[in-house]
């Protein structure tokens, strides 16, 4: 009996050997594989190092901010370039951007990377459509808890952005267990490697998803909340922070001509200019014709020069005005 006892208790700590094992094996190959091969997250963690860099040039430094759209949609260093060539004198620009990222992201993503001494660029560029400046809009919390929030905004999370015990929950552990808060890009990598084209169909069923919503819009009086916004623009008055909401341009498919672009909420205007920032709209770039987006939202090759340096001439008011105020 004595050793069937020995024999069971041995079995049991090589179990849990071996499962521990399992994931320590996993959250290894996780910070230093996955991490480094996910396109997204490996930006993240040269933010640090990005934004001091920028802060540190001369002349007017340049930070912009977004999701996808503004990833694929802003060649920083060609907008830079016409800033200089139309006089504004020294530009220094660079993209901060996290893919299908919104305000809830951007919030403390200028917390943690650029706010603190020797990060700070002369201004922000955020760029945005339809209710990406809203509250309640989802998180991915995983990503969220790894590379956007410190230990000292805990509090702050807590109280305004995951109420409820499984977010909370679900945001400590990807705190502090990689593998658990990457399994959703795990996912996405494993469904890459076994199905083709799958980033592309993805992609096309993501915008079908917006198109259905959009339309599901229409007719309805759900209030839309800024709170969020307003203490973002109030973290930034702290820090002394400029910032340039954009509205990005968007467009619609031929079978759904005519054009007419997404609605811009009041209250979200109000807020931003109560804040004392600035908001430019161009939701309608008059050289951005179909054949330059990728889809609905997105720019493609032929679509980011063009826009970038039509945002450069729209924005160079702004600029020399900073310039002046510095």
């Amino acid at each position: 009996m004595e050793q069937v006892v020995t024999r069971r208790r041995t079995t049991l700590w090589r179990v849990s050997f071996v499962v521990l094992a399992f994931f320590l094996g996993a959250e290894v190959l996780t910070r230093t594989v996955l991490f480094r091969i996910s396109k997204d997250i490996s930006k993240f963690q040269t933010f640090t190092q990005r934004a001091e860099a920028l802060a540190a040039q001369p002349g007017t430094s340049i930070a912009f901010v977004g999701n996808s759209l503004t990833e694929r949609g802003i060649d920083s260093q060609l907008f830079a370039e016409t800033l200089i060539d139309a006089g504004a004198g020294p530009v220094s620009a660079d993209v901060f951007s996290a893919d299908a990222s919104k305000i809830n992201v951007w919030h403390y993503l200028l917390t943690r990377y650029f706010w603190k001494p020797g990060h700070n660029p002369d201004v922000f560029v955020v760029s945005f459509y339809e209710n990406n400046l809203a509250d309640k809009n989802p998180l991915e919390i995983g990503r969220f808890a790894q590379f956007f929030v410190d230990r000292d905004d805990w509090s702050e999370v807590f109280k305004h952005d995951l109420t409820s015990s499984s977010e909370r929950f679900e945001f400590l552990l990807s705190s502090v267990w990689a593998t658990y808060a990457a399994r959703e890009r795990t996912k996405e990598r494993g469904l890459s490697l076994l199905i083709p084209h799958y980033q592309e169909l993805t992609v096309q069923a993501n915008d079908v998803l917006r198109q259905q919503a959009a339309k599901s819009k229409i007719g309805t009086d759900k209030a839309v909340s800024h709170e969020l916004l307003k203490r973002f623009i109030a973290r930034a008055r702290e820090h002394h922070s400029k910032i340039l909401f954009v509205a990005f341009p968007t467009i619609i498919p031929e079978r759904e001509r005519p054009y007419q672009p997404y609605e811009l909420d009041p209250e979200m205007l109000s807020v931003i200019r109560d804040g004392g920032m600035e908001f430019a709209d161009l939701r309608q770039v008059p050289e951005l014709t179909p054949e330059m987006y990728a889809d609905d939202i997105h720019l493609n090759e032929k679509g980011r020069p063009v826009y970038s340096r039509y945002l450069a001439i729209a924005l160079r008011s702004f600029i020399e005005k900073l310039s002046i105020d510095k």
